[in-house]
């Protein structure tokens, strides 16, 4: 007696790599299929692991000739015919039931499912020579399980598409085929596969193109579509949102052949950001693995003069700039007194460059006597500083001015 074996879900001879979601079939090598948005763009979540065959048991469907098919493996859902020779009264159609058996006249619980035709054929001819001498039995299948996935969004026919009868698996790209092609309007970069497995629901991003490329090539396994699947293809973005602190927040659409733009460039676009602010905390929302994701970075980690730290924006990322008061306040005798902006991406300015900035002192300038009032802490501190002696000075001596300082240059007492 032959006992009962699950059924195989994945096609014959497939290296579908089930270890980590289903207990067997066999394994499959693993398959990079990268994800466009960063941080590493494509960093390629790892889905072999994903691709396992999930337990579908789908209505039933269509008839077809069995012609050629003996070495076809049977499946839960499938309807068998059963026939003997010289018994007209014993044919009989049968459903492969969830638990994978199949019941006769005279004989209950039949394991049939992950068998072959001819295989089954065997062990039914063994049961039934029991009850009859040298039976001889025909098995067919008269409706094949349905098979089908769907597929949705930016293609010219989306619906719901059933795979050939012996077939459990197909390509990615071959699925899209059936739907008629992806549309002008398509993004092949960002496709996303859900799938059931063990019972819930799983969301797989792939990036179609090298998909396709794979498939092409043949330098790799193509992502495959298992039955149940639904496919969405989604509307092709090359644009980032820029609002906040920017002088003309909107949509812009990236340069053309380029999926990512630098943030000061792109905040460049939008006429950079107002009141002449500096960068303060840039917040972007990006969806990665098919969820949004806040970045929050501080404009003083992607200055240009820090080697390969700029940080780069993607398409269909949204971006809030907000900016810093990054002010000092020169008052007294300097010939422009008023309020200076600490340089872009600089923590603060020396003493003798905030003076200069503020046009230099006065003839009647004391600036051996220069003031720095300061809060720290929510307190007022007053730092006294000879910016006479800084400016003579041969050391590496000097006085920070950070933002919020207010600098007082008294007048000389003749």
């Amino acid at each position: 007696m032959l006992s009962l074996r699950p059924p195989s879900l994945a096609p014959p001879g497939s290296n579908t790599n089930a270890a980590s979601l289903l207990a067997p079939p066999a394994p499959a090598p693993a398959v990079n299929f990268p994800y466009l948005a960063p941080p590493s763009p494509a960093a390629s979540p790892e889905t072999a692991h994903l691709v396992a065959a999930p337990s579908l048991q789908p209505p039933l469907s269509m008839s077809v000739d069995n012609s050629g098919t003996q070495n076809y493996h049977i499946h839960v859902g499938d309807i068998l015919l059963v026939t003997m020779a010289d018994e007209s009264d014993f044919g009989t159609r049968t459903l492969v039931e969830n638990s994978g058996t199949i019941t006769l006249p005279y004989i209950k619980e039949i394991p049939v499912a992950g068998e072959t035709l001819d295989e089954a054929t065997a062990d039914i001819t063994q049961r039934l020579s029991k009850y009859y001498i040298n039976p001889s039995i025909t098995l067919s299948v008269a409706q094949y399980r349905t098979k089908q996935f769907v597929i949705l969004g930016q293609v010219n026919a989306p619906g719901v598409y059933a795979f050939d009868p012996t077939q459990d698996s197909m390509t990615l790209m071959e699925a899209i085929a059936k739907a008629g092609g992806v549309t002008q309007s398509g993004d092949l970069g960002h496709v996303t596969v859900k799938r059931i497995v063990d019972g819930k629901e799983i969301v797989i991003p792939v990036n179609a193109r090298d998909a396709r490329a794979l498939s092409r090539n043949q330098e790799g396994p193509a992502f495959p579509i298992l039955p149940g699947d639904s496919i969405v293809i989604t509307l092709f973005r090359n644009d980032i949102n820029l609002l906040g602190q920017v002088r003309r927040p909107g949509i812009y659409t990236l340069p053309p052949l380029l999926d990512s733009i630098d943030l000061i460039e792109a905040i460049a676009l939008a006429g950079g950001t107002t009141d002449e602010k500096d960068l303060g905390i840039v917040h972007i929302k990006r969806l990665i693995d098919g969820k949004e994701t806040s970045l929050s970075i501080d404009a003083k980690d992607i200055g240009r003069d820090k080697a390969g730290a700029n940080f780069p924006l993607y398409a269909g990322d949204t971006v809030i700039v907000e900016v810093t008061d990054n002010d000092f306040i020169v008052l007294g005798q300097v010939n422009r007194p008023g309020s200076y902006q600490i340089p872009a991406f600089h923590d603060s300015v020396d003493l003798i460059e905030a003076i200069a900035m503020a046009g230099g002192a006065t003839r009647l300038a004391d600036t051996s006597h220069v003031t720095i009032k300061r809060v720290v802490n929510g307190k007022t501190v007053v730092i006294k500083a000879n910016a006479q002696k800084l400016a003579r000075s041969t050391d590496d001596e000097h006085v920070d001015v950070l933002p919020g300082d207010r600098i007082v240059i008294s007048e000389r007492i003749f």
